[in-house]
């Protein structure tokens, strides 16, 4: 093992506890006529844990349903659906104040889906507190990140995920870590990508000549740290004569998009391209360069209409 994550009170059996504070007990509350401020905590916390044996029943039955419709764990559309599970039975639970009743202790899908959302944030570890009891819940993804940082890894380091545990069966974890996992999915269907060899590429990594890189002078340093640079690098190349621009079908990059420019404060490149060509990006990609239209070989010096000139003129005057 290159790690273990710290311990973390996190289980099924929390699920169920989430389900039978903000659902459940709502429920029986209201169906009895009473109001949660009416129970001190300790009463309240005894109330709650006659309700986990229904929270967890009905976590079961919606989790069985919906496995059952899932392909390639991906939810379907009824994971989120207003239709609902039933218990079928009624819960009665005597209190100071009397008798509570739960005739149908249900939960519907939606329900289910927003409070599994509470286990499965990756945006954000800190624990959710419940403004019914003084429960604090914990997302799936504190262990699985803590766990990452130790080894020195990140989620792209992973290739396969090994689901392990009674929650593994949970359809909306497996659909959550599919989603954070991705790289194993790509590794194991990339052959199967393909696309025909297109025109127009601007993007690195790019195979250029030495003596063309030194006659261009590479990237320009004005835009640091790097946005539009590409299509800078390429307008530079097309005016020292550079006729093809050939994205190559068979060529597949994995590329972790703003990986390293996220944590910098980006540049206005856009409009440092605009003042310095006197074209908009935009304009140079899809008229000149012909972007993404399947490669037919050396582009021609196209004609701009004369509402291209225009447009290109005002957007300089308005910037």
């Amino acid at each position: 093992n290159l790690s273990i994550s710290k311990f973390e009170k996190l289980g099924g059996d929390d699920i169920d506890k989430y389900i039978a504070i903000e659902y459940l007990y709502p429920q029986l509350l209201k169906e009895s006529g009473k109001s949660s401020d009416d129970f001190r905590t300790p009463e309240k916390s005894r109330i709650i844990l006659q309700l986990l044996k229904a929270a967890e029943q009905l976590k079961i039955m919606i989790c069985e349903a919906i496995s059952m419709q899932m392909s390639n764990k991906i939810l379907p559309a009824s994971a989120t659906g207003n239709d609902f599970v039933s218990v079928g039975f009624k819960i009665e639970i005597d209190t100071r104040h009397g008798l509570l009743n739960l005739s149908e202790p249900k939960l519907s899908f939606q329900q289910f889906n927003e409070a599994m959302k509470t286990f499965l944030k990756s945006h954000s570890l800190v624990p959710v507190k419940s403004k019914i009891s003084k429960e604090e819940f914990v997302t799936i993804f504190s262990p699985i990140q803590t766990a990452l940082k130790k080894a020195s890894l990140t989620k792209n380091d992973i290739d396969y995920v090994l689901f392990i545990g009674g929650s593994s069966k949970n359809p909306y974890v497996q659909a959550a870590l599919k989603e954070y996992f991705k790289e194993s999915e790509l590794l194991e269907n990339y052959t199967a990508l393909y696309r025909d060899d297109w025109s127009g590429s601007t993007w690195p990594p790019n195979v250029i000549h030495v003596d063309m890189w030194d006659l261009v002078g590479g990237f320009s340093i004005e835009f640091s740290p790097g946005m539009y640079s590409d299509p800078d690098l390429s307008m530079k190349l097309y005016k020292a004569g550079v006729r093809h621009f050939k994205g190559i079908g068979d060529s597949l990059v994995y590329h972790f998009g703003s990986r390293s420019t996220k944590r910098v404060r980006k540049n206005l490149g856009r409009k440092t391209f605009l003042f310095k060509w006197g074209i908009t990006s935009r304009t140079f990609t899809t008229v000149f360069l012909k972007t993404g239209q399947k490669y037919k070989g050396a582009l021609t010096t196209p004609k701009l209409p004369v509402t291209t000139k225009w447009i290109n003129r005002l957007k300089r005057v308005l910037e």
